[in-house]
C-alpha cells in the first residue's frame, strides 16, 4: 500500500468485533437482562413490555478468531480494546468461561489415562465434566480420547416397538 508521498505503507487489516444473537443462549439473555436496562422498548397493550431478547447480542473473539482468520495477536488486541476503551458494563459485559472443578481428589497426579478412566467409571463421574478439567488444565490427548471414547460407548440406544 502506498502513502500520500509514494512511500510503502505496511498493510494492516481492519479488525472488529462483530456481535451477533446467533450464539446467545438463555443463559447470556439472563445475564443481559438482570444486568442492562432497556429504554425504549415497545409496550404491548396490556401494559407488559416486549421481551429485550430480540437486542441482545453476543461475541466471542474464539469464533470470530476461526471466522477471520485473526492471529493470536489480532484475538489480543480485539479483547483487549473491548476490555479498556469500550462502553463495557453499558453496553456489553466481559462473561468468562466458569473454570471445571477438579473431578476428584488426586486427579493431577495422576498421568496413566486408562487409570484416570477405570477411576472415573468407579465413582461415576461426569465424564463431561472430568473431559472439561482436563482440557482446561493438563489437556493430555491420551486421557481426552479416552474420555471421548468412554463417553460416546456409553450411549444406551433404546428400541421400542
Amino acid at each position: 500500500m502506498l502513502g500520500p508521498y509514494g512511500e510503502q505503507l505496511p498493510f494492516e487489516r481492519g479488525l472488529s468485533a462483530d456481535f451477533s444473537p446467533d450464539l446467545r443462549t438463555p443463559e447470556d439473555d439472563a445475564l443481559a437482562k438482570s444486568t442492562f436496562e432497556f429504554n425504549g422498548l415497545a409496550i404491548y397493550e396490556n401494559g407488559q413490555h416486549v421481551d429485550p431478547s430480540y437486542r441482545i447480542s453476543v461475541f466471542d473473539s474464539e469464533v470470530m478468531k476461526l471466522k477471520n482468520g485473526w492471529t493470536d495477536e489480532e484475538e489480543a488486541l480485539v479483547v483487549e480494546t473491548l476490555r479498556h476503551n469500550g462502553p463495557i458494563g453499558q453496553m456489553y459485559v466481559e462473561v468468562l468461561p466458569v473454570a471445571a472443578t477438579k473431578p476428584w481428589n488426586g486427579y493431577d497426579e495422576l498421568d496413566d489415562a486408562d487409570r484416570i478412566m477405570e477411576l472415573a467409571l468407579g465413582i461415576n463421574a461426569d465424564l463431561e465434566q472430568v473431559a472439561a478439567y482436563e482440557k482446561q488444565n493438563q489437556n493430555r490427548s491420551d486421557v481426552l480420547d479416552a474420555l471421548a471414547g468412554a463417553s460416546t460407548a456409553d450411549e444406551t440406544i433404546i428400541v421400542s416397538a
